[in-house]
């Protein structure tokens, strides 16, 4: 997993920020970020059936929690002034937004 997510929390919120600008560039009409806990998870294999590690499980985890809690489903990009959607606690245009760091 680390080859696909890098190994640290900074490597993945940058290759996220990548992932999401391209679908948003390439025509997506609503990118939205789906945000789960390990937990959440593992219930939702018990509950489904699914394998962890299956293909699609994590896409229809995600389509699920999008369902679920509708209310943490952060849109994509955020507002320049708003908060970030990475949980930093900044505004988007100091962290993820940055042109400095894409």
């Amino acid at each position: 997993m680390t080859a696909e997510y890098g190994d640290d929390y900074e490597t993945y919120a940058a290759a996220l920020q990548r992932s999401a600008h391209r679908f948003s560039t390439g025509g997506a009409v609503r990118v939205r970020m789906v945000t789960g806990m390990l937990a959440d998870f593992d219930a939702y294999v018990r509950h489904s059936g699914d394998a962890p590690d299956a293909p699609g499980t994590r896409t229809r985890y995600a389509t699920w929690r999008d369902a679920e809690a509708a209310d943490e489903t952060l849109l994509w990009p955020p507002a320049r002034n708003g908060p970030c959607w990475c949980e930093s606690g900044r505004k988007y245009k100091k962290c993820c937004g940055d042109p400095a760091r894409n």
